[in-house]
């Protein structure tokens, strides 16, 4: 999704009128190189791109949002603590970040699982693209549910 995103916006952006200054323009060829290439390259790569990088930012946020709103929750229902301090917040995200990278990021186990995504057939991919929406809607209720609750 984000990868069609990028590519409609090299359609509509106005920043790559940059590229026709004859100065920058010049500067590219000395260095022998594309840059809509370059930084399709910095967008779209499955190693290291930045659509990578905002798959884990939202893969570790979902992740901290369920084991912090489970905090809450816990909290208030038994009456443990009546605010939840810095502790528990560096704990949920040291955790989110150690199942991110145990399960998806070890190994570069994700490559392997974007290999096999390829495969599916395209309603296959529709329906685990709208429950992973729906399990993110699901997350941020429960964070919300879990503030009001008690």
């Amino acid at each position: 999704m984000e990868v069609k995103l990028h590519y409609l916006s090299n359609h509509i952006n106005p920043a790559w009128l940059l590229l026709y200054v004859p100065f920058i323009k010049k500067k590219w060829e000395r260095k022998n190189q594309d840059p809509v290439k370059e930084l399709n390259k910095l967008y779209t790569d499955k190693v290291s791109g930045f659509s990578i990088w905002i798959a884990e930012g939202i893969l570790m946020g979902v992740i901290f949002l369920i084991l912090i709103s489970s905090v809450f929750l816990i909290s208030r229902i038994f009456n443990f603590v009546e605010n939840v301090s810095m502790f528990h917040f560096i704990i949920c995200v040291s955790l989110s970040m150690f199942i991110c990278y145990l399960y998806v990021f070890k190994n570069d186990k994700y490559l392997d699982y974007f290999e096999q995504f390829e495969k599916w057939p395209k309603k296959r991919k529709r329906k685990y693209i709208i429950l992973s929406f729906f399990t993110v809607l699901a997350t941020i209720a429960y964070f919300f549910l879990s503030m009001m609750c008690c």
